[in-house]
């Protein structure tokens, strides 16, 4: 078990676009084409100018005003090992850039449970802190906290998966961040050494801002065991058709004896029919042969 591989852990911003840096480029835009920017032709020009950028192949100028690691995650540790620069960017239509830690890919180590730095408890798995800029989400008009639909719909033209994997979530129960993370992290934000996505007033704000977008995730192994379930098909192939023969042969068996007791009630009634008519026949010859006697 401890060289089984960590597994990968990928983080999104659920609003694809920086409000500040979408506003810069949509003004070059619309100076460089004379348009008159008002509220109402807002949001279709920043569809129109995200449709520039492809058409124009600037994909360098279209990826800079999404959200970059550097704009959020403040510390990486994955069992006490500093991770920041073990993340691998990729591209999504719908989060824009998404950062994966754990790649298997050759140009990064792929981390195991083995792999631990120094600490009093090495195997605390991964643990990322970050300072959401939420005053940078766009657009800030209609989604003050992201865009809710890009976090709960499930893609509709992706095929349902084969195997799923799922890890259960616990939100802690003690409110964060405490004043001790505060006054660890207040040198290194205050000066802002990580080049972070921080308001303007952050300074005077300082516990406001953190009180509101400090997040800390921690993933580690519940358990040293990989619990796997299977689902089979209750019937097999074989047993399927077997089970449709022997109902097509039970149905057409039950038909062909409802037709031969069909067709022995109809020769019953006939029989009777013909021998109560018989019988009646002979009646009447007897009763007139009585008579011509008697005369």
């Amino acid at each position: 078990m401890p060289n089984m591989p960590f597994p990968a852990v990928t983080i999104c911003n659920a609003n694809p676009f920086r409000a500040d840096r979408i506003n810069e480029t949509l003004l070059a835009y619309v100076q460089r084409h004379g348009i008159n920017l008002t509220e109402n032709n807002r949001w279709s020009l920043v569809t129109s100018m995200l449709v520039n950028l492809f058409n124009r192949n600037e994909s360098d100028q279209y990826l800079n005003i999404g959200f970059q690691l550097s704009d959020t995650l403040i510390e990486c540790s994955y069992n006490h090992i500093n991770c920041s620069s073990y993340f691998v960017r990729s591209f999504s239509l719908a989060f824009h850039y998404c950062y994966t830690f754990n790649w298997k890919i050759t140009t990064k180590k792929l981390f195991t449970l083995a792999d631990v730095g120094s600490g009093i408890s090495p195997f605390e798995g991964l643990s990322m802190t970050f300072y959401v800029p939420r005053h940078l989400n766009f657009p800030m008009a209609e989604y003050p906290d992201g865009n809710p639909a890009l976090v709960a719909a499930w893609c509709f033209r992706c095929p349902p998966q084969c195997t799923h994997t799922h890890f259960s979530t616990e939100i802690s129960s003690l409110a964060a961040p405490t004043p001790a993370e505060k006054a660890m992290l207040a040198e290194v934000l205050l000066n802002n050494t990580l080049n972070l996505a921080l308001p303007t007033d952050f300074h005077e704000n300082f516990d406001e801002y953190m009180n509101a977008n400090y997040l800390r995730m921690t993933i580690t192994c519940a358990s040293e065991y990989v619990t796997i379930k299977r689902q089979e098909p209750k019937l097999s192939i074989v047993d399927t058709f077997s089970a449709i023969g022997g109902q097509t042969g039970l149905w057409i068996g039950l038909s062909i004896l409802s037709f031969v007791e069909f067709c022995n009630f109809i020769y019953q009634q006939a029989t009777k029919q013909f021998l109560l008519r018989r019988n009646r026949r002979q009646v009447e010859e007897n009763r007139n042969n009585t008579i011509i006697e008697q005369k």
